[in-house]
């Protein structure tokens, strides 16, 4: 049985070096600037926030059988917020708790195969406490729960490895932005998520190949937001930017001792970039394959050389209903690595 507490201090100063205002000038022939003329050469205090956070927490894992175990735990964790904004001066603070306990069991029916559950319950900030904007922190923190089964097998002499699992996610009070005015955030009432994931690795010979995928329903329990000036549901909807499909391929080849060669390959599904799901807010799936080659020279020095995006894919990696972020276009990088 394991039990213990984790007593933790965290200060963060932050500087602003965002500076607002507009200005007009030509499409054509006009004079760019450069940073420091906008930034004058100085920094701002921002803010200040200290987080005092403790818990104290227990564990205990069973044998019931040689076949069958159980898994038991709990945490209690408290945290006090203490923000100060160095340019109002106003000083916020604020207290945050919760409890979270997970229980499981294990069933090994056979050598090497192992069949699990578990039921999980936990909460955590809506946001990161060390950098939370004064208006989120009379937010509530953010429970959920968790439901998972699967069954994880080593075959063929530890050379191959899977795993299947099944899981049911439930957490209620996130933060998102408000759909009629992206500057301002709602704290949405419940989200779920349901949905299989699977993964399969083989070694054969100087090969490695690793491959992974999950198909989820992700969606809104409950959300009553406002859209175009009055409230609606949008229970069912998609959360922004979570694909409801995504996959890996990860292939290594372990030519010599010295060189390695490898492929990775990712697919993401359709996302939204909206929560009302609207369909200027589709943003298409895509898929990119990288590239890397790496030499060992010697035990503690490797040179690491890859091309990201190799076919040059034109996706979005997120936006908005008015505009897209494209990701990285095909680049080449190459690095030193020294162990010492």
């Amino acid at each position: 049985m394991l039990v213990g507490f984790d007593l933790n201090r965290n200060y963060y100063h932050r500087w602003d070096n965002v500076r607002g205002g507009t200005s007009v000038v030509p499409a054509l022939n006009f004079d760019p600037g450069n940073y420091l003329d906008f930034y004058n050469q100085e920094a701002k205090p921002f803010y200040r926030i200290d987080v005092d956070q403790g818990a104290l927490f227990g564990e205990d894992q069973l044998h019931v059988t040689d076949k069958v175990s159980a898994v038991v735990g709990i945490r209690r964790d408290q945290y006090h917020v203490r923000r100060q904004d160095d340019q109002t001066f106003v000083t916020t603070e604020s207290d945050h708790g919760g409890t979270g306990w997970h229980v499981g069991t294990v069933f090994e029916p056979a050598k090497d195969l192992a069949v699990y559950g578990q039921y999980a319950e936990a909460s955590d900030p809506v946001n990161s406490l060390s950098s939370i904007a004064a208006n989120q922190q009379g937010f509530h923190l953010s429970p959920g729960r968790q439901i998972e089964f699967g069954v994880k097998q080593n075959t063929l002499g530890g050379r191959a490895e899977w795993t299947f699992a099944v899981y049911d996610l439930k957490k209620e009070g996130l933060l998102t932005p408000s759909v009629d005015n992206p500057n301002l955030t709602d704290q949405v009432g419940q989200q779920s998520s349901r949905g299989v994931e699977a993964a399969f690795s083989i070694t054969t010979g100087p090969v490695h190949v690793n491959v992974n995928g999950t198909i989820l329903r992700a969606q809104f329990d409950d959300f009553n937001a406002v859209v175009g000036g009055r409230v609606v549901q949008l229970a069912g909807n998609v959360p922004l930017n979570v694909p409801e499909r995504s996959a890996n391929l990860m292939v290594f080849w372990d030519a010599t001792r010295q060189w390695q060669a490898r492929a990775v390959a990712r697919v993401v599904g359709l996302r939204f970039a909206d929560n009302t799901n609207v369909a200027a807010s589709r943003i298409p799936a895509y898929q990119v394959v990288d590239l890397g080659l790496r030499w060992r020279a010697r035990p503690n020095l490797s040179i690491d050389g890859r091309v990201d995006n190799v076919f040059d894919e034109v996706y979005a990696d997120s936006g908005s209903t008015t505009q897209w972020l494209l990701g990285p276009p095909r680049s080449v990088a190459l690095s030193l690595n020294v162990l010492f």
